[in-house]
């Protein structure tokens, strides 16, 4: 997939939008998916955030996984794509996931279809400077596709989701008080 700006600022003013309407993490978090999945044609989406606690990272929303998938989807630091990205801070690209062993299939939700590879992207949400979950999307591609240019928009939807998060976590302190 070639870069688009008009449907890049477009899936943007989307995200924004949904940002703007509602307070309601999951829900805030289920429209950024969505929206992905409308403009970028997504096969599956997620968004992990690292639970400090447990020190796991548990898979908040999931767009194209069943319940059972992302039930299996609790990763630990430096587990697999998402763990790494998480531990590390960085985005990893995978260009097909069958042919990485970093991919470790949690959710046995992948399989490989018509012959073309699943690319998998993975970009880490940052919060003051400290990852706190990943937002990870794969999809069929084709070798004209412009990666850099995904993991470019992705690292933007991905500071839009960490000020939710952020927004998310005040609101709650707020209502505890």
């Amino acid at each position: 997939m070639k870069a688009n700006p008009a449907k890049e600022v477009q899936l943007l003013s989307d995200i924004a939008k949904g940002l703007a309407e509602s307070l309601d993490l999951q829900q805030t978090l289920r429209s950024i998916l969505q929206s992905l999945d409308t403009y970028l044609k997504l096969q599956r989406g997620t968004i992990t955030l690292l639970n400090p606690d447990t020190e796991t990272i548990n898979i908040e929303i999931a767009h194209g996984l069943s319940e059972k998938s992302k039930k299996m989807g609790i990763y630990k630091m430096g587990e697999g794509i998402t763990g790494t990205v998480v531990q590390t801070g960085k985005e990893i690209i995978v260009p097909d996931i069958s042919k990485d062993p970093r991919f470790v299939h949690k959710t046995g939700a992948r399989k490989t279809a018509s012959g073309r590879p699943i690319t998998f992207f993975c970009v880490p949400i940052k919060l003051e400077g400290k990852t706190n979950g990943a937002l990870s999307v794969d999809r069929q591609t084709e070798k004209t596709n412009d990666f850099e240019n995904h993991i470019r928009l992705l690292n933007i939807i991905s500071t839009m989701i960490a000020q939710a998060v952020k927004l998310n976590r005040l609101v709650e302190t707020e209502r505890k008080q």
